[in-house]
């Protein structure tokens, strides 16, 4: 009885160290380069990130984003619920340019959400501060070399 109580014990200590090791490796900073500015990027590749994104945050400093990774190609709606700060967003297929929206506003309290959808099938998104866009010389096609 007393070996399997310390087994049981080592158990939860090695799922423990799991999850923590895990949660700081998903929120370790990666490299995004857009011609010649970089971006520090939060990877969001799971049910409970994807979901989140960057609503609740406070703001993003003027190189920090968040990159969204799907497991498949679709049709992707973003929308702006709970948001503090207004975001530009680049539709990425792979690492590849097909689209963007600048300047995504905060919302109303009570009115219905806006929803920007992708032009084509993506399985990335790239979020960063309002502005960046205009600030970049982004087309469609350009190649976003992601450290991830």
């Amino acid at each position: 009885m007393k070996k399997l109580s310390w087994l049981f014990v080592i158990l939860i200590i090695f799922l423990v160290l799991i999850f923590v090791v895990r949660s700081e490796s998903a929120s370790v900073a990666k490299k995004i380069s857009i011609g010649d500015r970089v971006f520090k990027v939060e990877v969001a590749n799971e049910l409970v990130t994807l979901t989140q994104g960057l609503s609740g945050k406070g703001s993003l400093a003027v190189d920090e984003g968040m990159l969204f990774i799907f497991s498949d190609k679709k049709i992707r709606n973003f929308w702006m619920k709970d948001m503090n700060f207004p975001i530009d967003l680049i539709w990425l297929d792979d690492n590849i340019v097909v689209g963007w929206q600048e300047n995504m506003a905060i919302p109303e309290v009570g009115t219905k959400l806006k929803k920007y959808p992708s032009p084509q099938p993506v399985n990335r998104v790239l979020e960063i501060p309002a502005n960046s866009i205009s600030t970049m010389d982004i087309q469609k096609g350009m190649i976003i070399n992601l450290d991830i």
